[in-house]
């Protein structure tokens, strides 16, 4: 249950990665 919010965060942060901190 917790892993998907884990994932969700995850990827978010990936995105954040991807097109740069703002």
């Amino acid at each position: 249950m917790r892993k998907n919010l884990k994932e969700k965060l995850d990827n978010a942060d990936k995105k954040v990665q991807k097109y740069g901190k703002c």
